[in-house]
């Protein structure tokens, strides 16, 4: 295994401090294999994009000719938002799709891969602000995972309302909502077409049909300790 270093967060317009503070560092919340893992894609707390070209690093020669403690810089980074990026998904490596504290974003994939290129944006799309008990606008719930159902149609997300959402892959516009949880959603995946698994704060994870929005909660082992689910996954051949 080896370490890749993300560049270190430096305010707007501004210069990094002499004695740089401990946020400095970003935290890496996402990560996406491109181009048949010949790249890979990292989001981050500052709101920016990294990707490294990985095929030399899987080279012995590369590292037998690298200094001591080298840690590989990203070839490209773009800042796609003004907020933390909490979520990344990738379709058929033509489109990025990032999820953050302000809104999802659809990307040309090939412009943010590609030396010299800039950003091109093909759209975005803001879960829905809830109205609470006494009348008061909720703010936009950031959103904590996405994925891409395997025939590329539909893009989901997992967002700290307690809910999930359905969006066109294509246009982003809003399929429908997955209502079941207490509390806030940190993770999901897809199965198959039509398959949504979601982890939540409230300790349960649920699969969801999205044909009809509805879901089960799975089981969790038999004196399991409570705690939050932080991540689910399902195979490629959509078995578990």
């Amino acid at each position: 295994h080896f370490l890749l270093r993300a560049p270190a967060f430096v305010p707007k317009g501004g210069r990094m401090p002499a004695a740089a503070p401990a946020w400095s560092a970003p935290t890496v919340f996402g990560t996406e294999f491109l181009k048949g893992g010949e790249q890979l894609l990292a989001v981050d707390s500052s709101g920016q994009a990294h990707v490294w070209g990985i095929t030399e690093l899987l080279e012995a020669e590369y590292w037998e000719n690298a200094p001591q403690g080298h840690r590989p810089r990203p070839t490209l980074t773009h800042q796609l938002h003004d907020c933390s990026i909490f979520s990344v998904a990738v379709s058929s490596d033509r489109v990025i799709f990032t999820g953050g504290d302000d809104m999802i974003k659809a990307w040309d994939a090939l412009s943010l891969t590609t030396p010299g290129a800039s950003p091109k944006l093909l759209g975005t799309a803001s879960p829905p602000q809830k109205t609470m008990s006494r009348g008061a606008v909720a703010g936009i719930p950031e959103t904590n995972g996405l994925a891409v159902s395997s025939d590329g149609k539909t893009l989901f997300a997992a967002c700290g309302d307690g809910s999930a959402y359905a969006y066109d892959a294509n246009t982003l516009q809003g399929i429908g909502e997955f209502v079941g949880h207490t509390d806030y959603l940190h993770c999901c995946a897809t199965q198959g077409a039509n398959g949504l698994v979601t982890g939540s704060e409230d300790g349960t994870i649920r699969l969801w049909d999205a044909r009809t929005l509805k879901g089960d909660e799975l089981a969790m082992p038999s004196g399991a300790p409570k705690g939050f689910v932080g991540g689910v996954a399902s195979d490629m051949g959509h078995n578990w």
